[in-house]
């Protein structure tokens, strides 16, 4: 027997899931990247559904990377609106910086560029790959000051850095906020990279000591819990629940608090 190293990489990884909501309910939607033998490519399944649903995404006019990940999904409120004789779309964060925009069908996995940092004349030297899709992009609530006029999503995406401090590969979660106005995207928040005060296991699962490759890595947001504003003070208190992963091994359920106050703030 001869083993195959490239192989054992063949299998989907990076599971997200994004619920999915429009005139016919509820649903969750798990988006994951797979290897089949000709690249990495990105995936989507209706876990709930009766039939087959696997979808494989390609880019219209686009030839698609050899590996493509990170793609960080979200739902523009315009489509809880679509028919539902259709499976509807799915938008992602394709690239972050420039930031691209991919709107994505459910029904047969064909996606369009919908937005492109060159149409409002970035040029191709604005660009940065060490910011990566992380979590699923969720809506903020049309409580939130200054919402009018914009819909806006939050996420905990991914910093992957090379060569940083004491690794060759440093991944950290890093807060951004997205905003859209008349089709128009843009971050109105990335902030610094965050470990929630915890000292990641290395590679090795070794804890506390930082070598080659050093990840906390945001997964999904699991839920996000706003209450009512208090009518006395008209404050609102919020909890934020996401998973994160350390060394691809060890998962962690961390909860953040008002986290809405901060990005007003």
């Amino acid at each position: 027997f001869k083993f195959n190293f490239i192989d054992k990489f063949n299998g989907p990884e990076d599971p997200r899931v994004i619920l999915k909501s429009d005139r016919s309910g509820e649903e969750p939607i798990l988006i994951f990247n797979l290897d089949e033998g000709k690249g990495r490519k990105i995936y989507s399944l209706l876990p709930h559904r009766k039939r087959e649903t696997l979808l494989e995404y390609k880019i219209e006019g686009e030839t698609l990377k050899k590996v493509e990940k990170n793609w960080a999904p979200f739902f523009h409120p315009s489509y809880e609106k679509k028919n539902i004789l259709s499976n509807n779309y799915i938008n992602f964060v394709y690239s972050f910086i420039p930031l691209e925009i991919l709107q994505c069908s459910l029904d047969d996995g064909n996606c369009m560029m919908i937005f492109s940092g060159r149409a409002v004349g970035l040029d191709d030297n604005n660009k940065f790959n060490g910011l990566r899709g992380g979590t699923q992009f969720v809506p903020v609530p049309n409580i939130f000051p200054g919402h009018e006029g914009k819909n806006i999503w939050v996420a905990f995406s991914k910093v992957h850095v090379e060569n940083c401090g004491c690794g060759v590969h440093y991944y950290r979660p890093a807060l951004t906020v997205l905003a859209e106005t008349n089709q128009i995207y843009n971050f109105d928040i990335i902030a610094p990279d965050v470990d929630f005060g915890i000292e990641p296991y290395n590679w090795e699962l070794e804890q506390e000591h930082c070598t080659k490759v050093n990840i906390i890595s945001s997964n999904s947001i699991a839920s996000w819990f706003i209450s009512e504003p208090d009518p006395e003070t008209n404050e609102i208190t919020d909890f934020l629940t996401l998973t994160t992963s350390e060394a691809d091994y060890y998962t962690r359920v961390i909860t953040v608090k008002n986290l809405l106050k901060y990005i007003s703030g």
